[in-house]
């Protein structure tokens, strides 16, 4: 039996599936010192704006995620 590979036809369509990005508005708090946030995204969901979030304050300001709570997440207008 040989492997297919990428000829097979619902591979290919995969591959070319494009999912579009938006751009979301995450704000909330940082309990660990009660700061507010407010942050634009380019995500393409509302659960990836938040994990783009939490991304973000871990790698740059070191912050565990248990620290960071949401308190809304909003399509940005424009």
């Amino acid at each position: 039996m040989q492997h297919q590979g990428l000829s097979t036809p619902g591979l290919q369509a995969l591959l070319i599936l494009k999912v579009d990005k938006m751009k979301y508005v995450v704000s909330g708090l940082i309990k660990r010192d009660n700061t507010k946030f407010s942050r634009e995204v380019d995500a393409k969901s509302e659960k990836h704006a938040k994990d783009v979030v939490l991304a973000f304050f871990g790698s740059k300001h070191k912050l565990k995620r248990s620290w960071i709570e949401f308190s809304a997440v909003k399509a940005a207008k424009g």
